[in-house]
């Protein structure tokens, strides 16, 4: 698959016109750097994934009280997906017809990673379940009662079965590309999004939800490495002995001819952050630009049983797909780490 072509001209255009607004394997196993809003919204405190529990009975002054302690393993699924968000006339796909169809099936997920979610946001979640913890999107932290064309955000959105704690935004360092050149992605504020997601009893991972460049010229790839060193620099401080995990649009061609510094790249991230690819692990032999990584540390540990491609995702008339992605996902079983 090719990077991402849809930051093109089309999006200077009416810009300057004024518009706002499965395969599986399994285990048997320029920029600033913006932080925008720092807010999570909650539906309800329901906590999902799948938990083994144990209940003890305790007995005072004649009374028996049960008491169910925290689950000290379980299992969840996490899903990323770029579903090509961009406002209809931009795009190049079919956004406000394809969103409606996608909101139903994120609910086989318990965590759920989007990208690109810019301007149809009230369709991509209308059939979410309401158990789901919900991030703030880009345009609800800024304080707009919708999205707008004229600041796009970073299109980052989040949800899970789990708690989730505030979201914390930060762009890349640096952009390339204005609105006729090297995928244009100066047109929106790419980066990354970070929240805690908060397992029974106190455990917790740190995710983050990644957009990286996209362009093909030269300096992209020096700005995708670049922004792997960001990365890196949070693992070293913010996530540093945490158990953490990194999915999204890497827009990183690691087994293509035509682009070896994008293996570099992706190695220096796999090296200098400690990480594990799951697709990698669980020899999915299935190499793509979106992609799960993980790391284990304090508190919690995980284990990768299956990374697959779920095909739900495509229109049932005639099996085309719902975005220019597909999406990935994986399946984790977590334990408490032992002190």
């Amino acid at each position: 698959m090719s990077r991402s072509w849809r930051w093109s001209a089309r999006v200077a255009l009416v810009m300057m016109a004024g518009v706002g607004g499965g395969a599986a394997c399994s285990n048997n196993g320029s920029g600033e750097n913006n932080t925008s809003g720092n807010n999570t919204t909650a539906t309800n405190n329901t906590t999902g994934g799948t938990n083994t529990t144990g209940e003890t009975n305790t007995t005072t002054g004649g009374t028996t009280n049960n008491t169910t302690p925290p689950p000290s393993e379980g299992t969840f699924s996490l899903l990323t997906y770029n579903v090509a968000g961009l406002p209809a006339a931009l795009s190049g796909s079919e956004p406000d017809r394809n969103q409606p169809v996608i909101s139903p099936l994120l609910n086989s997920f318990d965590v759920i990673l989007a990208q690109e979610d810019f301007y149809y946001h009230h369709l991509l979640t209308k059939d979410l379940d309401e158990a789901y913890f919900r991030g703030q999107t880009w345009y609800e932290a800024k304080g707009y009662n919708e999205p707008k064309l004229v600041d796009l955000g970073d299109g980052l959105f989040r949800a899970s079965r789990y708690e989730l704690g505030p979201v914390d935004r930060v762009a890349w360092s640096d952009c390339n590309g204005d609105a006729t050149s090297c995928a244009s992605d100066c047109l929106a504020t790419k980066g990354y999004s970070f929240s805690e997601l908060k397992l029974p009893g106190d455990r917790v991972i740190h995710v983050y939800n990644i957009h990286k460049e996209a362009g093909g010229c030269p300096k992209d790839d020096e700005i995708r490495a670049e922004g792997v060193e960001q990365l890196i620099g949070e693992l070293q401080t913010r996530s540093a002995g945490k158990t953490v995990i990194i999915a999204g649009d890497y827009n990183l061609h690691v087994d293509s001819a035509e682009d070896p510094q994008d293996r570099v790249t992706f190695q220096r991230l796999i090296d200098g952050g400690a990480l594990t690819d799951v697709c990698w692990q669980l020899e999915c032999g299935d190499e793509r630009i979106d992609r799960i990584v993980y790391k284990n540390g304090e508190g919690v540990t995980l284990e990768p049983t299956r990374w697959w491609v779920p095909e739900a995702f495509v229109w049932p008339e005639d099996g085309s797909d719902l975005s220019d992605h597909k999406p990935v996902a994986a399946s984790f079983t977590w334990r408490a780490a032992t002190p």
